[in-house]
């Protein structure tokens, strides 16, 4: 998926606030294959992603 077909995803779903369950699925399924999805305790999406340098930042 392109940043175009994410973009369009994302403003035809439904995801008013509290509700925000078809967004998150859409956002995770575009993140998953760039790095590693965690969820906090209130349910935000936290993505890892790992550098290509072997030293911290």
């Amino acid at each position: 998926m392109d940043s175009i077909e994410l973009l369009q995803k994302l403003t035809e779903a439904h995801g008013v606030s509290g509700y925000e369950g078809p967004i998150k699925k859409i956002v995770e399924e575009y993140f998953k294959s760039i790095g590693k999805i965690h969820k906090d305790q209130i349910g935000s999406l936290i993505v890892e992603k790992n550098g290509s340098e072997k030293s911290p930042r």
